[in-house]
């Protein structure tokens, strides 16, 4: 066997050896990649919350928007502040430039809001929130039952669901949303009050000094030192119509001789339902790691455990798996539509079945190929990469048949084939990579956008 021989043998070893451990790698590493129906972003975006109950608008303004918006301009970064003072609340909204690293830039904002909670008032606590694409839930559940009672459901959905949904492979929370919320309503009665000889103004007066747990200093016993502190926290309706009242005379009052004391739901902002029935909702976050579409098919396996458990009728109202899953289905159709009419159009035109298969391995080979670049850089099958790799099956087909037919030609011509090759590839070389180019041209000006569009 002549050298070149031996060197043309080693050379088709060497690439089936390359194609087999590809191959192999890739049935190992492409089911491990995260499906999601968009990539994972921050926001340049932060959110200030400060509640402050009971106060009109323009004294939030006064006393909790303009204090934080002075501690918050001199942090690195920022481009805009928007604020909004509303009832009992203020919001104050910063805007970082696009390409702010945001885990610091959060970092110093709780800094400078932190520094600024001595000038605020005394109960005003500000929350600082940020979010990104992967707060985004691959499900949202609605639940119902039959006799209609929201609270006794949503104790049901805390105790059985919400556990067993935390208990899946990346969900980073669980949290039960449209449950009307209670409050505890004290109605004094006058006749009660004068009989008592006991003045209104005391019920408000017991209440702020009373169901407080302050410290008391400490008491050391030998070795040990025992931590004190004076009252106990109003933890029951019983505790409250208990709770003594100021004046009255020599017999000691209640709250509970006085004026009824009990639950009562708020007065409702809004309502859900699903399919015309009152319901919450069962929304489920994951993790920054976590694959929505497993997610969604455990979750979804486990509903009818779920339902049964809750004593109510689980919905889906919101999922990720079936947008995502379309789109990879796509993606499949797409590629293999294209490497039929591929390895069609080149057996027919070169009939050559060497040249038919040499197409027909490498374009599911670049695919996958590309595929491990994505499972090696921790990246998702989105809608965006799915369509980058649809563009990239069409190129790839396009510049195959080229480069395959002229080297059919020149092998026609009755050249050796090692030669047929060089030359038929340095003929086309300068026009595939031109087309190529041409198509990333096109695409380029996208990515020098900024904002929003130019993240994605």
């Amino acid at each position: 066997m002549s050298l070149l021989a031996r060197f043309s043998l080693a050379n088709r070893s060497l690439v089936a050896l390359v194609t087999v451990v590809v191959a192999a790698f890739g049935v190992f590493a492409i089911p491990s990649l995260k499906q999601q129906l968009l990539p994972s972003m921050e926001f340049p975006v932060a959110f200030v919350m400060a509640p402050y109950p009971g106060a009109a608008p323009e004294i939030v303004e006064r006393d909790v928007i303009e204090p934080i918006e002075d501690s918050v301009k001199g942090i690195s970064g920022v481009e805009t502040i928007t604020s909004t003072a509303g009832e009992s609340i203020a919001t104050v909204v910063v805007e970082f430039a696009y390409g702010t690293e945001m885990t610091t830039a959060i970092n110093q904002l709780q800094t400078a809001v932190s520094r600024v909670s001595s000038r605020l008032p005394d109960d005003v606590e500000p929350v600082v929130m940020a979010g990104s694409t992967a707060d985004l839930p691959p499900l949202i559940l609605s639940a119902s039952a039959e006799d209609g009672d929201q609270q006794a459901l949503a104790t049901r959905l805390e105790q059985t669901v919400v556990p067993k949904l935390r208990a899946v492979d990346g969900v980073r929370s669980v949290e039960v949303t449209g449950v009307q919320e209670q409050r505890i309503v004290i109605t004094p009665d006058p006749v009660k009050l004068a009989a008592a000889k006991v003045a209104p103004t005391a019920i408000g007066t017991a209440l702020q000094t009373n169901g407080i747990a302050i410290p008391a200093g400490a008491v050391t016993d030998d070795d040990r030192s025992l931590t004190v502190q004076v009252g106990t926290p109003i933890t029951s309706l019983d505790d409250l119509r208990k709770l003594p009242l100021p004046g009255g005379g020599k017999t000691p009052v209640t709250l509970g001789d006085v004026a009824t004391v009990a639950h009562e739901p708020a007065e409702a902002t809004s309502y859900t339902r699903t399919n015309g029935v009152s319901s919450l909702g069962v929304m489920v976050t994951a993790t920054p790691d976590g694959n929505a579409v497993e997610i969604s098919r455990e979750i979804s396996e486990l509903l009818p455990e779920l339902a049964d458990a809750a004593r109510a009728e689980l919905t889906v109202v919101f999922d990720q798996a079936p947008y995502v899953e379309s789109s990879i289905k796509a993606l499949t159709t797409e590629g293999l539509l294209g490497l039929a009419m591929a390895v069609i159009v080149i057996l027919i035109f070169l009939l050559s079945i060497r040249s038919t298969i040499v197409t027909a391995v490498s374009i599911p080979l670049s695919v996958l190929i590309a595929l491990l670049v994505l499972w090696a850089g921790d990246h998702t099958l989105n809608l965006l990469t799915l369509g980058g790799l649809t563009i990239a099956v069409g190129r790839v087909v396009d510049d195959s048949i080229v480069v395959l037919e002229n080297i059919k030609r020149h092998m026609s011509y009755g050249e050796e084939k090692r030669k047929a090759i060089l030359t038929g590839v340095r003929e086309v070389a300068g026009a595939v990579t031109a087309s190529t180019l041409t198509t990333v041209a096109v695409f380029l000006p996208i990515a020098l956008v900024g904002g929003f569009v130019g993240q994605f």
